[in-house]
């Protein structure tokens, strides 16, 4: 491919990139249709991932509305874990006196591990047919099956954090699809590793 084609192709990939952070950014605004607005993203993404090469907001939608139910069951779910883990936080933080810094820590590692679940169950939701204990189960096993795989998801994910303070404008530009597009391809990897043990 001839320069001028590489840097075509690259304003392109990046104009995808913004273009599909922008649709999850608008559905995503009630808060409580993340969950499908990931899994659309994400449908979006698999088909790049395939070199394919699909309308971006047709399929975007599409996506959307096949994983709506879903996806907002995932979105409550975890809505409600975060509550509950920042109410335990809280009676932890200032109502245990004795022997807090070991139960801090056992809660903290407890928030990680659940935290990293969530990063292999919308993978495992938009490609394989699975009932609740399934997922979960799946989910705990991968984030121990590959450990590192999970630790750079987690580190590119603050990378992007740190650099959107200094770039304000970056989560509205590119953040979420460029987050997105890493992590799939990174849990894609992880769980065609295993996909005859767990499927």
């Amino acid at each position: 491919m001839r320069y001028d084609g590489k840097v075509f192709r690259g304003l392109e990939i990046a104009g995808n990139l913004v273009y599909l952070n922008a649709l999850f950014i608008i559905s995503s605004l009630p808060l409580i249709t993340i969950g499908p607005a990931w899994l659309a993203m994400m449908g979006v993404i698999r088909e790049w991932s395939q070199d394919k090469e699909p309308p971006i907001t047709s399929t975007f939608f599409k996506q959307f509305k096949g994983n709506f139910k879903i996806g907002l069951a995932v979105s409550v779910v975890q809505l409600i874990i975060f509550i509950v883990l920042a109410g335990d936080f809280f009676v932890l933080f200032h109502l245990v006196d004795k022997g807090k810094e070991f139960i801090l820590s056992v809660f903290v590692i407890l928030v990680v591990i659940v935290l990293s679940m969530f990063l292999y169950i919308y993978p495992l939701l938009l490609n394989y047919k699975m009932n609740i204990r399934d997922l979960v189960r799946n989910s705990f096993y991968l984030i121990f099956y590959k450990p590192f795989s999970v630790l750079g998801i987690i580190l590119f994910l603050v990378s992007l954090v740190m650099l959107s303070t200094v770039l304000q404008f970056l989560p509205f530009l590119c953040m979420f699809s460029v987050f997105t597009y890493v992590h799939y391809k990174i849990t894609k990897h992880s769980i065609q590793k295993v996909e005859k043990i767990i499927i």
